[in-house]
């Protein structure tokens, strides 16, 4: 080795608070190349280190590997340039997503809060503007609705939501039958730029009755779970409008039972 001090792998990780592996994986891929001693083992000169805290540089502005490496050793200033923009544009974009993902998150927390207290509690609201589609009805699933455009509708679960969705015949005779599907308020739908689905439904802010609905165990929910709606609005003079469509809200264990939440939306006139 050459009189330059030189530093082990331990000293190295260490010094840079990444793992030895780590270190091990960058050379295999030939993003650093440190010299070997004697013993076989490892070492790495202040050059190494410039190089690797440029590949955690890299790596924090989500830069792949095989970029990293033209980066480091063959870019042009024009193509520095360009990735620079691209990885501006990436970070835009999922900074665009975590704030969806922060507005749905405290919009769930807040249906949560006292949900065993609000269950059956029946109150007026103003709906949000929402698409929806069903994925299936009872237990029979629509094929023809699995696409690429309701993948991209899955994978932003839980900007998007589960949203099962009850005919007005159905609440109104009690039956047990319930679809379910995705839904998204529209202002989140058009700011994530997703694909419209075929049999969508738009549904319009409306005055609505809204409830918090469970289901225990093997046990589903149902049109027949919406009979407190009705008998609010029989107390209250109002008039069922539509089919109800709701959010699953999550679930959890108590008793050694298991419960599932949903806040239903009962348009009414």
């Amino acid at each position: 080795m050459n009189k330059y001090k030189k530093y082990n792998i331990s000293k190295t990780s260490q010094f840079l608070n990444i793992s030895n592996e780590l270190l091990r994986h960058y050379e295999r891929l030939g993003l650093i190349e440190p010299e070997r001693g004697d013993n076989g083992y490892r070492f790495f000169s202040f050059h190494d280190i410039d190089k690797l805290q440029g590949i955690r540089r890299y790596r924090n502005m989500n830069f792949s590997l095989e970029d990293m490496d033209r980066l480091i050793y063959t870019a042009d200033y024009d193509e520095v340039s360009r990735l620079y923009a691209q990885s501006l544009a990436e970070t835009e974009r999922k900074l665009a997503w975590y704030q969806e993902l922060k507005l749905a998150t405290e919009k769930i927390i807040r249906s949560w809060m006292n949900i065993e207290a609000k269950a059956g509690q029946c109150q007026l609201v103003m709906c949000d503007d929402i698409l929806r589609v069903d994925l299936r009805h009872n237990d029979v699933l629509d094929e023809t609705i699995v696409t690429e455009e309701t993948a991209s509708w899955i994978e932003c679960l839980p900007v998007t939501f589960i949203s099962p969705r009850f005919d007005r015949e159905a609440i109104l005779s009690g039956s047990r039958d319930v679809s379910f599907g995705y839904g998204v308020e529209y202002s989140a739908f058009e700011r994530l730029g997703l694909n419209h689905i075929r049999g969508e439904q738009h549904i319009l802010p409306c005055q609505c009755v809204t409830t918090i609905i469970y289901s225990v165990d093997q046990d589903f929910i149902s049109a027949h779970s919406l009979r407190p709606v009705l008998d609010f609005c029989a107390e209250n003079g109002l008039e069922l409008a539509g089919d109800a469509w709701g959010v699953t809200l999550g679930n959890c264990s108590r008793d050694g039972k298991t419960y599932r939440y949903h806040q239903v939306y009962a348009p009414v006139r």
